[in-house]
């Protein structure tokens, strides 16, 4: 008798990723036409099985094309290949590895930076990438890639790329004691006890964490209306861990004075109207230091160490500003300097 199939078996990273593309208003073809390719419309083409290298898969080539949409910027999704110059090798190797930097912040939130990493003749760069991918350095792809940070965890494509990471991730965890050690799924990193990616550090020592009515808690964990989860202060940091931030941090970060806040605003009153009346532009928004392209006019220069020309006599909106508070880490977040 014949039997009728009513489904088949795909695999689960497959299906994730698949899904996640529809999610996002995205249909997957396959073709032996091209490698990767977007019609800036809603078709993303994909190449057939048989030109994948071995440690291929559609799931990595799914997340690597939108980190390019994401790295080319919003203004890029309605074009062909999300806008990328392909005439410039230089610029194209720019925009290639800030792609590459991009999704490797992005998997290591869940530890899978061995798990869906960037093949084809890339991989060298991939390979060589640092622990941290958006540190400072002297390449000029850790810049763009910084830019699309913010829009890669809390942009409109976010929930849908976070949702799944972590499913790869737990399918990956499922996967990890069967494996004899050569498949990549084998090779997901340690996990938090919140269910991210280990990092460094302990929690008691992390920006993020504070006491909240008595009790550890993370911040980075916390959503409206509810404080973050309860945490132990011995407990290795996440991949999010980063040093408690106090003044002698400032010099390095200047988050605050430069993206992170859109104007410096000064009550009638405050010293600083008659301290630096050349700083002062008052407007539909009332009195406030201008910000051109993001940066305080009051700051010394457009890189770090960050300095303030009138700090002495700042407006007290800036004296007031606490560091390694809520608003210091709003700002630090805003820039990239803070993995979420």
């Amino acid at each position: 008798m014949a039997r009728t199939f009513t489904g088949t078996w795909q695999d689960p990273t497959d299906v994730i990723w698949l899904g996640c593309a529809r999610r996002l208003g995205m249909k997957v073809e396959r073709s032996d036409a091209t490698y990767a390719s977007w019609d800036g419309v809603d078709t993303l083409t994909l190449c057939t099985p048989a030109t994948f290298d071995p440690d291929d898969s559609i799931a990595q080539l799914v997340l690597h094309e939108l980190c390019h949409g994401l790295v080319q910027g919003r203004t890029n999704l309605r074009k062909i290949d999300w806008g990328l110059i392909n005439t410039d090798d230089v610029a194209s190797a720019i925009e290639e590895h800030a792609c590459h930097r991009l999704q490797a912040a992005l998997l290591d939130r869940y530890g899978l930076r061995g798990v869906l990493g960037i093949t084809t003749d890339w991989r060298p760069y991939w390979d060589a990438l640092p622990p941290d991918p958006l540190a400072d350095g002297d390449d000029p792809a850790i810049a763009k890639a910084r830019a699309a940070w913010p829009d890669a965890v809390r942009g409109p494509w976010s929930a849908a790329i976070d949702e799944a990471l972590r499913a790869t991730r737990d399918v990956a965890l499922a996967s990890a004691p069967f494996s004899d050690g050569g498949d990549l799924a084998g090779r997901v990193g340690a996990q938090h006890p919140l269910g991210v990616a280990a990092g460094t550090g302990t929690c008691g020592t992390c920006a993020w964490s504070t006491d909240e009515d008595g009790t550890d808690r993370c911040r980075a964990e916390a959503r409206e209306g509810h404080p973050g989860p309860a945490i132990s202060r011995d407990w290795t940091g996440c991949y999010r861990w980063e040093p408690r931030l106090d003044i002698a941090a400032c010099r390095s970060c200047g988050a605050c004075c430069r993206q992170g806040f859109h104007m410096v605003t000064v009550d009638e009153g405050d010293p600083f109207l008659d301290a630096r009346p050349d700083l002062v532009r008052r407007d539909a928004h009332g009195a406030h230091v201008p910000r051109p392209r993001g940066f305080c006019a009051a700051l010394t220069g457009d890189r770090a160490p960050w300095t303030c020309s009138a700090y002495a006599v700042r407006p007290q909106s800036c004296r007031d500003f606490e560091e390694g508070g809520e608003s210091c880490l709003i700002a630090r977040r805003r820039v990239g300097l803070s993995r979420l």
